[in-house]
């Protein structure tokens, strides 16, 4: 009796192990992370860049926010100091030495969008990013925590492998064309996407928790207050005030539809579907609350789900792989299987 007890929680043992390693480091194909970095990237630009109309109106001395504003404003108790939060912007009030500065921020992001030297300039976006954020932390919404979160994941993996400068520079070395068709897969990608596709799972499942204790989402009319910002919205859908089956439904709708992204989503039968479905609803929500920022980060977020062989015939990159030596892959159906769940 105790020799099978034993036995039983070795294997129990044993089987979690073994999970646990397939789940983290089965390597993965890195298109996918690649495909992930444009997106952020692109966001990035789009972030640096929306500080310039009062750039020195907001940093510069005797500015809107002088760092010492800032960090009372942060202050959880009058007098016991904010919590340390790094900018290199708080070294800097200048004018023009915020300009050169927000110049080579935007630099920056720009390189890392196109992959260039990207193990380096993914680290300095993220650190561009969250010094603006830890700047003037008031200003920061939904978009910015979004945005800092993928940045620092892709950190951790070989996003410039594709769709990159630093990609086509390796396919001009010698020898070249006998490895760079052949998608050289990552444990260290596969990392990210997990870390990425946990995160956003818990994201989904936490939106989803808040406005199960809001009174306005559960009586069913959160959706009609959106629509009646009329200084955020993007399309006037006032018009709907009348249907309020409609607008209860598409509120409860939202809410059910977050809980079963943040719980079906591991499901690959169910996977295309709430995929796609976050493409409508995100859409919808960009244009009813003007987040458009925030929900395009969302939608892209779900890529994170998608195997790299089905970007890679999205973008017609299996072309150049079946031409270069063949994707391992498809020539070996339980290397897809194992990365497919990435």
């Amino acid at each position: 009796m105790i020799n099978a007890i034993q036995q039983y929680f070795a294997r129990l043992t044993q089987a979690i192990g073994e999970g646990w390693n397939r789940f983290w480091f089965t390597p993965a194909d890195p298109f996918t992370v690649s495909f992930l970095r444009v997106i952020a990237g692109v966001a990035a630009v789009a972030f640096v860049v929306s500080h310039t109309f009062g750039l020195t109106d907001w940093f510069a001395s005797g500015g809107w926010l002088p760092v010492d504003t800032v960090q009372r404003v942060m202050e959880t108790e009058p007098g016991e100091g904010a919590a340390y939060q790094w900018s290199y912007l708080n070294y800097i009030d200048s004018p023009g030495l915020l300009w050169a500065a927000h110049v080579a921020g935007i630099a920056i992001a720009v390189l890392f969008t196109l992959g260039l030297f990207t193990r380096i300039t993914a680290v300095a976006t993220l650190l561009v990013v969250l010094s603006y954020i830890h700047r003037a932390p008031m200003l920061a919404a939904q978009f910015e925590p979004v945005l800092a979160t993928m940045i620092f994941y892709l950190c951790f993996t070989p996003c410039g492998r594709y769709l990159s400068v630093d990609r086509c520079l390796a396919m001009r070395k010698p020898g070249a064309e006998l490895t760079t068709g052949k998608p050289d897969r990552s444990w260290s990608a596969n990392v990210g996407l997990r870390l990425l596709q946990t995160h956003l799972s818990a994201l989904y499942l936490m939106m989803a928790i808040t406005k199960l204790g809001s009174t306005t989402w559960w009586e069913g009319g959160a959706m009609w207050w959106l629509m009646a910002q009329s200084q955020s919205r993007l399309v006037d859908l006032t018009f709907l005030r009348s249907n309020l089956f409609l607008i209860n439904a598409w509120t409860h709708g939202v809410v059910l539809f977050e809980l079963c992204f943040g719980l079906l989503i591991w499901n690959r039968l169910a996977r295309p579907l709430l995929i796609g479905l976050s493409v409508v609803m995100w859409t919808l929500m960009a244009l009813v609350t003007g987040l458009v920022g925030f929900c395009i980060l969302i939608t892209a977020g779900g890529a994170a789900f998608i195997p790299g062989s089905v970007l890679r015939s999205w973008f017609g990159a299996d072309r150049d792989v079946d031409q270069n030596g063949g994707d391992a892959s498809r020539r070996n159906p339980k290397g897809e299987a194992a990365t497919a769940a990435a």
